[in-house]
């Protein structure tokens, strides 16, 4: 295995040669020696499985934690690679997307009917709420919560939004038919009015609501529901079946039929066949470099 303090030994042995502008060879021996990233391990870790060999995806995207189970409606969507934990129900044509935490493990969440959580939020329910009331989170219907999103034990109620990147502290409320702004930061206890519109750090009162930004609150959710759907339609059912995959391929191999080979394996002997070229060419040069001087 070669060593990053040999190679960099060669490197600065070929110190004259890699800055020389008249060695275009040189300079080529230095470029493709630069990208090539030396590694300290003797061996690789091949106990664990590439994602490359995955036939499945095997995280869970519900976990109950003892006697808090999450309570999900046959029509509604959690997308694979979001993680909904214990006490959390989800109602009729909810979407929860990419990426996103709904953690349950402390307190109730209940997101009400065709509401929306978007990628990368995360939604918590502390054990309690210095407000003195419930920290239960409490999300109403047609409620659009858009991307990288933090909720904390607050309240919302129907045909609301939050905007991307806001911050809803415990015991924050917003009522019905209200928008918060992106990058907002809501404290704790603190109010959204019916019919305003709010943004800031914190967030402060902005404008009325009009009429026609009402009524497209409730269009914006079923719009994206309806992108849920198409989601959902692509999806395969979620199981075990992996469990079954994986012991006929076991099988084959064994049987001589075919051959495994981890694809973790493969890429770390094609690394280290060219990290040995790349050392071989340095040393070549450095010995030139010498025999010249």
């Amino acid at each position: 295995m070669v060593r990053l303090q040999a190679a960099s030994g060669l490197l600065r042995a070929l110190g004259p040669c890699i800055r020389s502008s008249l060695s275009p060879e040189c300079q080529q021996i230095a470029a493709a020696a630069a990208g090539v990233r030396l590694f300290e391990s003797v061996a690789p870790a091949v106990t664990y499985r590439d994602i490359s060999d995955e036939w499945y995806l095997r995280q869970r995207s519900q976990i109950s934690l003892g006697n808090r189970l999450p309570h999900v409606a046959v029509s509604a969507w959690i997308s694979p690679s979001a993680v909904v934990v214990g006490d959390v129900d989800l109602l009729d044509r909810v979407s929860v997307w990419n990426n996103v935490v709904l953690r349950g493990d402390l307190n109730n969440i209940t997101i009400g009917q065709v509401s929306n959580v978007q990628d990368r939020t995360v939604i918590h329910a502390a054990r309690t709420s210095p407000a003195g009331i419930s920290a239960s989170v409490k999300v109403g219907k047609f409620v659009t919560i858009e991307p990288n999103c933090t909720l904390r034990s607050c309240r919302i109620g129907d045909f609301t939004k939050v905007g991307a990147r806001s911050v809803l502290l415990e015991g924050s409320m917003m009522e019905d038919y209200s928008v918060l702004q992106p990058g907002s930061v809501l404290p704790p206890t603190r109010r959204v009015p019916t019919g305003e519109v709010w943004g800031g750090v914190p967030a402060r009162f902005v404008r009325a609501l009009s009429e026609d930004e009402r009524d497209a609150l409730k269009a914006e959710a079923d719009d994206i529901r309806r992108l849920a759907w198409q989601q959902d339609a692509e999806q395969l059912p979620v199981g075990t079946a992996w469990r079954g995959v994986e012991a006929y391929r076991a099988a084959v191999v064994e049987s001589g039929k075919a051959v495994s080979v981890p694809m973790r394996r493969l890429k770390y002997d094609q690394r280290k066949r060219r990290e040995d070229e790349a050392a071989n060419a340095i040393s070549v040069a450095a010995g030139a470099s010498q025999a010249i001087k």
